[in-house]
């Protein structure tokens, strides 16, 4: 295992995890919330399965300490595509709060976008 230290998260992943690059933007406070807009660059070839992508996500992170498994709703057909979603739980290996996790899961053509929801203890 390789360790991960951010300065708010610390993660001991699998030595085949690669680092995806994360941007976050966010808007002025709206109510009390800041609206932010998270994207992830991978360059591996992703799945043409939304089911699949998920079922890898939720694989994945079961590698975690501290990771439980909330929630999984089946992926559903839209108008214009496919969604699902998974909700979840880390302890952040016992360092800091709980923090709970909604990622609702859109597929349009070939991409996939994920949007997150979450929550401290």
């Amino acid at each position: 295992m390789k360790a991960f230290d951010a300065p708010s998260v610390f993660l001991q992943t699998p030595d085949d995890w690669s680092d995806a690059s994360t941007y976050i933007l966010a808007a002025p406070k709206v109510m009390g919330f800041t609206p932010t807009v998270i994207v992830t660059i991978m360059r591996q070839v992703i799945v043409r399965e939304l089911q699949i992508h998920i079922d890898q996500q939720v694989y994945e992170m079961q590698k975690l300490s501290g990771f439980r498994l909330l929630q999984r709703e089946p992926v559903r057909a839209t108008k214009r595509g496919q969604t699902g979603s998974v909700s979840f739980s880390h302890d952040n290996n016992g360092r800091g709060p709980e923090v709970y996790q909604k990622q609702v899961y859109y597929m349009v053509g070939s991409l996939i976008d994920t949007s997150h929801d979450h929550a401290g203890t």
